[in-house]
């Protein structure tokens, strides 16, 4: 704990500096999805609450990029043939149907990662257990294929030639990346419409359901809000969507 609070202190003026970036980012790409118009209805405002919400996250992933061994990223350079070689991951006795099986099985969490680990914290993502959990366990996971990938690189290091190995290697690090990619944005796009709003407040339905009394025969969808403006799509059957902005002060109007 001493360790952490130390390395929060000294990174202490860059951690406050984030969030509200990442808060003015997280703002620009919402309004800029409707259109490049709508970023003239950017709150300055909004970024101090997005920025709080950004700020657990980051503090608890950074909580466990410090504790994680970091053994796992060191490396050493080996004198007589001047390569780097990571020694935390040394094979002593390699087999060749290891390396194969942890290709395997690195897939399969891969596939487990993404379609149940997630979805599970996507649905409970306003529980607080989901909430705090989600960034050290997915990170955990990452950390885990990582290991396996590499493993498996060194237990078929001698059975295959460096041309086999070097195109083995960026494809599985390659499929890694668009894995975790992929589970960023699920978590992003999930994040983003969950936050937007508390499902069960009756102040919203109020004032879609004005919408929809306006609107008939469309389809009203929340798309975005800050602290000045909330946003809706208006489809209608033809599938032409308009934009309807509502002052966020009507929330509380009865």
């Amino acid at each position: 704990m001493e360790k952490f609070l130390e390395s929060l202190l000294k990174y202490f003026s860059l951690i406050i500096a984030i969030p509200p970036i990442f808060g003015a980012i997280w703002q620009l790409i919402e309004l800029s999805k409707m259109s490049l118009s709508y970023i003239r209805f950017f709150s300055v405002s909004q970024l101090i609450p997005d920025g709080i919400l950004t700020l657990v996250v980051i503090l608890l992933f950074f909580l466990w990029i410090i504790y994680t061994p970091k053994e796992i990223f060191s490396e050493e350079i080996n004198t007589e043939n001047k390569e780097i070689t990571t020694t935390y991951f040394d094979v002593k006795k390699p087999k060749k149907y290891l390396g194969i099986l942890f290709i395997i099985i690195s897939f399969l969490i891969m596939g487990v990662w993404y379609e149940k680990i997630t979805n599970f914290f996507l649905d409970n993502i306003n529980q607080s257990f989901s909430f705090f959990l989600a960034v050290p366990l997915n990170f955990l996971i990452f950390v885990l294929i990582f290991y396996l990938e590499i493993i498996s690189i060194e237990n078929l290091k001698p059975y295959s030639e460096k041309k086999i190995l070097e195109p083995l290697r960026y494809f599985l690090f390659s499929i890694l990346g668009f894995f975790t990619m992929s589970v960023v944005l699920k978590y992003y796009s999930e994040f983003n419409k969950q936050m937007l709003f508390p499902n069960n407040l009756v102040n919203i339905k109020k004032v879609e359901n004005d919408i929809k009394t306006k609107y008939p025969n469309t389809t009203v969808k929340l798309k975005y809000l800050n602290d000045k403006y909330i946003f809706y799509s208006i489809t209608d059957k033809k599938k032409n969507e308009k934009i309807k902005i509502v002052k966020f002060d009507n929330l509380f109007e009865e």
